[in-house]
């Protein structure tokens, strides 16, 4: 598994082996998405999946 983040600085895309640690009460920092890849007898799939990004403005039903 690989966690992809937002580089605001550089304005890319970082791909992690690790969560990255936040600062203060935060144990870890959110990734934008999930790289998981999947080998089964020599074939490869990999899937990403999106983490949706916490809002104050949005409505929850």
């Amino acid at each position: 598994m690989n966690y992809i983040y937002w580089d605001e600085r550089f304005e890319r895309w970082e791909e992690e082996d690790k969560p990255l640690e936040g600062q203060g009460n935060d144990a870890f920092i959110l990734p934008r998405y999930l790289k998981l890849t999947f080998e089964y007898e020599g074939v490869t799939k990999i899937r990403i999946l999106t983490i949706p990004v916490p809002s104050s403005s949005a409505l929850l039903f």
